[in-house]
C-alpha cells in the first residue's frame, strides 16, 4: 500500500467567494458544481451516509471538519439537503468532496454498495464508513452513535494512527469500534435475518454456515476497512442493487440487515483479519476475527452487554389468554407489577395481572400518535423522532422503577406493549433490563368474537386488529430472545410448556420446583374461562377471512409448536409490508363505517330506553 498522500490546508471559510454566488440556487446545481470540482487528494477517504440532517450537521462539525486535512469525503444521501450544509461542507472539503445522490432503500447499506464502487474506481486504499445512525427505536439511540463515532474519529490523532495501522499491516482488513463486535450464533441475532443470510451464504460458498452463523460482526455497521478487503460488494453475482426491499421502516429481516452481519466473514474470505479499536497489541498479533471458534467459556447469552435485570414483557393480543400466561409467570417467580388493573366481572373474572400505570402510559402514547388500541394501522415510526416522544421516555423510566423497583426478574404486560414494543425494548434496556418476549397467539375467529361480546367491535375489524398486534410484535421481536405459544397450550398442558419457555428464554424459573407453586398453577388454570372456541380448519375454510390472516396464523401456529421453517420471515415480510401499505387507503373508510355503525348502536338504545321509560308511565 502506498503512503498516505494528504495536502496541507487551511480551513477557513472564502466569505467573498460566497458572497459572491447566487443565494437562491438549487441544490443539485450547488451539487454539481461540488462534483466537476472532485479531485483526490488522499488515499483514504470517509464515506458519510446522511438521512438525518440535524445528525449530518453535529457529525460535520464534530468529527469531519478536524479530518479535513487528512481524508476526502464520499457524501450519500438520499435527501435533498439544505444548499447551506452543501456550501459550508464545500468550504472545509474543497475540491475534496464528492456527493452521491441515492434512492431511500437499503438504509446506509445500499448507498454504501454506490459509494464503494466509486472508492474502488478512484483506487482509494483506506475508508472510514458513517452513517447519521439515529436509532428512533432506541432509548440510548444518540449515546451509541457518538459512542461509536468516538472510536472511530475522536481526533485527528486517532485517524492518523488508525490510518498508520493500515499501513503497517498488510492483513489488516477491518478496524471495528470498541465493544461493537456481536456474535451472529446467537439466535435472537440471526433469527430474524436468516432468509438472507442462508441465501447469501450460499451465494459465496458458506454452505457449512448455514443454520450455524459462526462469525461475529459490527453492530452498528461502522468502521474502517482496507477497500481490497470487501470486494465482493463489487460482484454483481454476490447482492444486486435491485434486491433491496422499499423502505417501510424496517427493523430487521430485510437485506440490508444481513450484509451488515457478514462485514467480519468477507474480510476473511479475502484473506484479512479485523481488529478492534483501540489498537492495543503489536502490529503483527492482530487477532483474525471472522468464523468464531467456540470454546465452552463463549458465551451465547445476550450477545451484546451484560444486564443485571430480566424484563419478561408478554406481547399478545386482547383476548388471547396474555392475563393468563403472566399469571403463572408470576407463580414461576416473576414479580408482577405494584399497582394491578382490578378484577372485573365478565371480563377476566381471574385477574388482568398488569399494571395501571403502565396501560394508562400506552394509551397516552398512542393517543400522542393520533391512535388507540383498536387502531389496526401501523404506528407511525416518525413519532420515536418526535419532540414528544422524550417526555414519553422519560414517564417510561420513572414508571419502571415505580412498578418494579430492584427486582431482577419481572413480567411486564399490557397488550398494547405489541404495537409499542421497539420503545419497550428500549424503556427496560435503559432501566438495565434485558428484555425478553412472550407471545402467546389466539385463533383469530376466537379473539374476534371475544371482541364483539366485550367492545362491540365488528368481527371483520377485529381480524385487523388482530393482524396488527401479531405482525408489528414479531417484526419488533427480532432482535431478542422470545418464545411462541397457543393459548391452549397454557390450559391443556401447562408444565411442559413452563419448561419449554424457560428453555427458550434461558431463564431459570425460582418456583419452578415449588409444590404450592405447582398447586396454585393448576388451581388458577383450573378455573381459567375459555369462552370462545373454533376449531383452527374453521379459519382456514372461511371466505371473510384475509389470505394475510390466514397465513400469518399458520406460521405463528407453527412456531408454537416449535416448527420454525427458513422461509416464514420473508413470508411475513410481504404479509407485513402489503398490509402498511393498504391500511392507510381502506382504514379512513372502515372507520367512518364503524362510527356510523356506532351511532346507529346507540340511536337503538336510546329509542329503547325512551319506549321502557314511557312503558313504565303507562303502567
Amino acid at each position: 500500500m502506498n503512503k498516505i498522500r494528504t495536502r496541507p490546508m487551511t480551513i477557513r471559510a472564502d466569505v467573498a467567494a460566497l458572497k459572491s454566488r447566487p443565494h437562491d440556487r438549487p441544490t443539485h446545481e450547488i451539487v454539481e458544481e461540488i462534483n466537476s470540482d472532485f479531485k483526490k487528494t488522499s488515499d483514504a477517504c470517509v464515506v458519510f451516509h446522511s438521512y438525518y440532517e440535524d445528525v449530518t450537521q453535529d457529525i460535520l462539525t464534530r468529527f469531519l471538519v478536524p479530518m479535513a486535512e487528512r481524508v476526502d469525503l464520499v457524501f450519500t444521501t438520499p435527501n435533498i439537503m439544505d444548499r447551506r450544509l452543501f456550501e459550508n461542507s464545500r468550504t472545509y472539503f474543497p475540491k475534496k468532496m464528492y456527493i452521491l445522490k441515492t434512492e431511500n432503500r437499503g438504509r446506509d447499506i445500499r448507498p454504501f454498495l454506490l459509494a464503494y464502487r466509486f472508492i474502488a474506481e478512484n483506487e482509494y486504499e483506506v475508508a472510514c464508513k458513517i452513517h447519521t445512525k439515529k436509532s428512533p427505536h432506541l432509548v440510548d439511540g444518540d449515546f451509541w452513535r457518538t459512542e461509536i463515532l468516538n472510536s472511530l474519529l475522536e481526533s485527528p490523532k486517532r485517524a492518523d494512527e488508525i490510518i498508520r495501522r493500515f499501513l503497517q499491516d498488510e492483513a489488516l482488513g477491518l478496524a471495528v469500534p470498541r465493544n461493537s463486535l456481536m456474535d451472529l450464533s446467537v439466535p435472537k441475532l440471526n433469527m430474524g435475518n436468516r432468509f438472507w443470510l442462508d441465501e447469501l451464504l450460499t451465494r459465496i460458498g458458506e454452505v457449512g454456515q448455514l443454520g450455524r452463523y459462526e462469525f461475529d460482526f459490527p453492530a452498528g455497521s461502522m468502521f474502517w476497512f482496507r477497500i481490497r478487503s470487501l470486494g465482493k460488494l463489487l460482484d454483481t453475482n454476490f447482492v444486486g442493487l435491485d434486491e433491496f426491499e422499499a423502505e417501510s421502516g424496517q427493523l430487521d429481516g430485510a437485506l440490508q440487515h444481513a450484509i451488515e452481519r457478514m462485514a467480519c466473514l468477507l474480510v476473511e474470505k479475502s484473506g484479512f483479519k479485523t481488529e478492534t479499536l483501540p489498537f492495543d497489541v503489536d502490529v503483527n498479533a492482530g487477532t483474525k476475527i471472522g468464523r468464531r471458534k467456540k470454546t465452552a467459556g463463549n458465551d451465547k447469552g445476550s450477545g451484546s452487554r451484560y444486564m443485571a435485570k430480566t424484563a419478561i414483557m408478554v406481547a399478545g393480543m386482547h383476548r388471547s389468554g396474555t392475563s393468563a400466561v403472566t399469571r403463572v409467570l408470576s407463580l414461576m417467580g416473576c414479580r408482577l407489577p405494584g399497582t394491578l388493573m382490578k378484577q372485573s366481572s365478565g371480563n377476566n373474572e381471574a385477574g388482568f395481572w398488569e399494571s395501571l400505570p403502565i396501560m394508562h402510559l400506552n394509551d397516552d402514547i398512542l393517543a400522542s400518535a393520533g391512535s388507540s388500541w383498536s387502531d389496526w394501522r401501523a404506528f407511525d415510526p416518525a413519532w420515536y423522532t418526535s419532540p414528544v416522544a422524550d417526555e414519553f421516555r422519560e414517564r417510561a423510566r420513572a414508571v419502571l422503577e415505580s412498578e418494579y423497583g430492584d427486582s431482577r426478574l419481572f413480567v411486564l404486560k399490557d397488550p398494547r406493549i405489541c404495537r409499542l414494543l421497539p420503545f419497550w425494548i428500549e424503556a427496560a434496556k435503559g432501566f438495565g433490563a434485558e428484555p425478553l418476549v412472550v407471545a402467546p397467539v389466539r385463533n383469530p375467529l376466537d379473539v374476534a368474537a371475544s371482541l364483539e361480546v366485550r367492545d362491540r367491535i365488528d368481527p371483520s375489524v377485529g381480524h385487523l386488529v388482530w393482524l396488527r398486534h401479531v405482525l408489528d410484535a414479531e417484526s419488533a421481536s427480532r432482535d431478542v430472545k422470545r418464545a411462541w405459544l397457543r393459548y391452549e397450550q397454557l390450559l391443556s398442558n401447562p408444565w411442559p410448556l413452563v419448561d419449554r419457555l424457560g428453555d427458550e428464554l434461558g431463564v431459570s424459573w425460582p418456583k419452578r420446583t415449588s409444590i404450592d407453586a405447582e398447586f396454585e398453577v393448576d388451581s388458577f388454570l383450573a378455573h381459567e374461562l375459555h369462552h370462545h372456541r373454533s376449531e383452527d380448519a374453521n379459519l382456514h375454510v372461511n371466505p371473510k377471512v384475509s389470505p394475510w390472516i390466514r397465513s400469518s396464523f399458520q406460521i405463528f401456529d407453527r412456531w408454537a409448536q416449535g416448527r420454525v421453517r427458513k422461509a416464514d420471515i420473508a413470508a411475513l415480510n410481504r404479509i407485513k409490508s402489503a398490509f402498511d401499505v393498504t391500511a392507510p387507503v381502506f382504514g379512513r373508510i372502515i372507520a367512518v363505517s364503524q362510527k356510523m355503525l356506532t351511532e346507529r348502536d346507540e340511536r337503538i338504545e336510546e329509542a329503547g330506553r325512551a319506549l321502557a321509560e314511557r312503558g313504565r308511565r303507562i303502567n
